[in-house]
């Protein structure tokens, strides 16, 4: 049997998440736009949910996933204070992160641009995986480095939106990191959200 998209029913439901996030500057986040206008004739409304401007980012770390069954309310309401120490600590010593050499990807689960690893982004991940205040949360840490564009809403015969797709031209930038923000995520995924603290990355780079 042919594969088929995932369909994410979750998009647009409430939930409540904490993640640390890195928005796009202006350009980054124009050119993605533009990139969703090129994609969009091949996705029909009804076939997927379309990420707006104002929701895309990069997750660099989800402390509460929005796919956590359990109510992760309490856990954060204890450690959050503690959290956000020990993140200060770890983001002061990360120096700013480049993300380049993009490429779309076609993805079952959704359409994405990911860019090649930054050393910097994968170092703050181990930092804040080895921080002692996220043990009693139901966090995640992310494998990739990457946007979300589109969602899917209704099942695609996979190959056929491939090679649909595989002519699209990508022209981003390079995003240079400056700063990441800890919200609290309210409508799935980051339709709606509370900026609880920001951090810039000022640290000077080794090299």
């Amino acid at each position: 049997m042919p594969e088929r998209t995932l369909v994410d029913a979750q998009v647009g439901a409430p939930v409540f998440a904490v993640n640390l996030i890195s928005r796009p500057p202006r350009r980054v986040r124009e050119r993605m736009s533009s990139l969703q206008d090129s994609l969009a004739p091949i996705l029909s409304p009804e076939a997927a949910h379309r990420t707006p401007p104002e929701a895309l980012h990069l997750s660099v770390f989800q402390f509460v996933w929005a796919r956590e069954t359990k109510d992760q309310r309490p856990a954060w309401q204890t450690c959050q204070d503690d959290v956000l120490r020990q993140l200060g600590s770890a983001v002061s010593s990360t120096a700013p992160a480049l993300l380049q050499l993009a490429r779309l990807e076609v993805r079952r689960a959704a359409i994405i641009v990911a860019f090649s690893p930054s050393p910097e982004l994968e170092a703050l991940r181990q930092k804040i995986s080895d921080m002692p205040a996220i043990a009693s949360l139901a966090g995640r840490r992310p494998r990739l480095q990457h946007v979300s564009l589109f969602r899917y809403s209704r099942p695609m015969l996979f190959e056929e939106l491939k090679a649909a797709c595989r002519n699209i031209e990508l022209d981003l930038p390079p995003w240079r990191v400056l700063r990441v923000e800890v919200v609290r995520e309210t409508v799935y995924p980051s339709l709606a959200f509370e900026v609880l603290r920001s951090f810039e990355l000022t640290h000077a780079s080794a090299s």
